[in-house]
């Protein structure tokens, strides 16, 4: 069975080839079917210069669904692992005007596994991609996983990540989505927090989020029992609940 995601068959990216069919088939950067060795000492660098590589293909104005995998499980010291060697960030601030065509975007371990890997995230330069229309993001840990300034054509955002270590929910609530219609998140504690003390609702109600049809909330129970006590959890919940709006708004709460 080929790679898939959503509805495309997954092409992993080999630089000597180039990108095949970028107009049908999602591009995925990673090192796993790249390198004999399950680790090596240079893994975010090499990571690193495939994404360049692909980043220079004629193809790559084409190209509509780009996957950002994961390399950190080939970075032979898995507790002290550099990050900045691998970091998509630079390069797509440098070349990612090549990309002004692309429409979907996940970073993460892939195929997706949120219990697991970081999500090492491109956020500060995401205008730069000014088509993008679905942002999927995945990971145990996660970092620089939204525009600050929000993003004018952004249609879906999962952000599938149980630890983050910048402010999602400060974006979310003070930066504009306006073409936003599917959003996900975890329960995260300021998550929680903010819908307790009603800031998110009155994100959802403000300009900030004009056009969101669906709402889904994963493990918001859990995470409100440990972000405020199990008494005060179900306000919460009820919360969330009370966001949904008859004919315009879901509300969806996964355990």
């Amino acid at each position: 069975m080929p790679l898939q995601y959503l509805d495309q068959v997954v092409e992993i990216f080999d630089p000597e080839a180039g990108l095949m069919l970028p107009e049908r088939l999602a591009a995925l950067v990673t090192l796993d079917l790249l390198t004999g060795r399950q680790v090596e000492d240079d893994a975010g660098e090499r990571w690193r210069r495939v994404l360049a590589t692909l980043l220079r293909d004629e193809g790559a104005s084409r190209l509509r669904t780009l996957v950002l995998a994961d390399w950190s499980d080939h970075a032979i010291d898995g507790c002290d692992i550099d990050f900045e060697s691998g970091a998509a960030a630079p390069l797509m601030r440098l070349r990612g005007r090549r990309l002004a065509g692309l429409e979907r975007l996940y970073i993460g371990p892939f195929p997706p596994r949120p219990d697991h890997g970081y999500c090492m995230g491109i956020g500060a330069v995401l205008s730069g991609l000014p088509a993008l229309q679905r942002l999927e993001l995945c990971g145990q840990q996660g970092w620089d996983l939204l525009p600050p300034a929000g993003h004018a054509r952004l249609g879906e955002l999962i952000v599938d990540v149980e630890e983050h270590d910048d402010d999602v929910m400060r974006v979310l609530l003070t930066a504009p989505f306006p073409a936003l219609t599917r959003l996900e998140l975890r329960g995260w504690s300021d998550l929680v927090e903010a819908l307790i003390d009603g800031s998110f609702a009155e994100a959802v109600a403000s300009g900030q989020l004009p056009r969101l049809e669906r709402l889904t909330l994963r493990g918001l129970g859990e995470a409100a029992r440990r972000a405020v006590g199990a008494a005060a959890a179900p306000e919460a919940v009820a919360a969330a609940r009370a966001l949904a709006v008859p004919g315009r708004l879901v509300v969806a709460l996964v355990d």
